[in-house]
Order: structure tokens, then sequence, then C-alpha cells
């Protein structure tokens, strides 16, 4: 009787550990960002050629601009997945394996996940923008970071429109780029909305 109840005993903690473990392994921590990280990615948003030319056939008004400036903003805070669409998700590393959900389940996975990664906002201090920029003929692009989360970071753009009739509702032009990272921390690939509505 002894020996029965010290296996039983034996399996309950067995049990117990390998929940811990399984819990660690899917519930990947947010990685901070460093002033480094975003000037990296800064840059190579400014460098996607495909990205900038498809944003100046989206929004005409760009393609009248000498370049575009791409700044990043200074507070780093949480973004959720749910905004893009679990076809482009599921192209990723990380989200492949929940292809089979279905739309709602899928959403509510990513709604976990999101609880999961969020974190409070932080700052980080930029070096000024290079003054030779001519901001007369060129546009502003700011660009919101957050963590990286399941080797993903999301990256909020919002087009800066100076001269905005004040007697219209204004809305911000603004979209969003995902970017994808192997465990070496090399991208691999991204993706991005052109635009998202309020």
């Amino acid at each position: 009787m002894k020996k029965i109840n010290y296996i039983l005993l034996g399996i309950i903690i067995l049990g117990l550990f390998s929940c811990k473990t399984t819990n660690s392994t899917t519930e990947n921590k947010t990685g901070k960002l460093t002033k480094e990280n975003i000037e990296r990615l800064t840059k190579y948003i400014s460098n996607d050629s495909i990205f900038t030319n498809r944003l100046k056939n989206y929004f005409p008004d760009l393609k009248n601009s000498s370049e575009l400036i791409f700044e990043p903003i200074k507070t780093i805070e949480f973004l959720s997945l749910s905004k893009y669409p679990k076809q482009t998700l599921t192209k990723t590393e990380f989200y492949k394996k929940y292809q089979n959900l279905t739309d709602l389940e899928f959403e509510k996975f990513i709604n976990k996940r999101d609880s999961i990664n969020e974190f409070s906002p932080y700052g980080l201090n930029f070096d000024n923008i290079d003054s030779e920029h001519n901001y007369e003929t060129s546009k502003k692009i700011l660009l919101r970071f957050s963590e990286k989360a399941d080797n993903l970071i999301n990256i909020e753009y919002i087009i800066v429109d100076e001269k905005v009739d004040e007697r219209i509702v204004f809305h911000p032009r603004k979209g969003y780029y995902l970017i994808e990272f192997d465990n070496e921390n090399n991208i691999i690939q991204r993706f991005y909305i052109l635009r998202t509505v309020g």
C-alpha cells in the first residue's frame, strides 16, 4: 500500500514539473529594446524599397516628397497583433503551428498571447535627426515600436500631416509593419498593413 502511495505521489510531482516546463516554453517573455535595436530597425524600414514604393502608391501625395524620413518615437509601448489577419500571422514560425485553429479560436489565442506579452511603456533617448534633411520637400513618418515577442517586433507607422484643414475631423494615416527574426536575431521576413482605420 505504501509503495502505491509513493508511486502516486511521484506521478503527481512529475505532472506538476511537466506543466511548469510547458508553460515556460509557450509563454515567451518579451525582450526589451535598446537604442541600437531601434536604430537598426529604423534603417531597415527606410531601406525597404518595396515597402516605401507601396506606401507612395497607396498615398499618392507621398510621391511628391523628395524622401520619406522614418523617425522612431521615444516611447516603447505594447502593440497588439490583432490588427494582422490570421493568414499573415500563420506565415511566421511561431504562429504557423496554430493555422488549423478556426478564425474564432485563433482570435482568442492572439488575445491570450497579447495578455502574456503585454508590458508597461518605457522611454529611450535617440540622437537628433540629421539636420541635412529638407523638411520642406520630404515627408516624416513616425515609428512606434513594441518589444520583441515570439521572435516578432510589431511597429506602428504614422504619417505626419502638418497642414490639415481645421474644419474636418482628422485621423492620422497609419499602418503596421511586422518584422520576424530567427533565433540568432537575424531578420528573416517582414509584413505590413498599409492602412488601419481610427
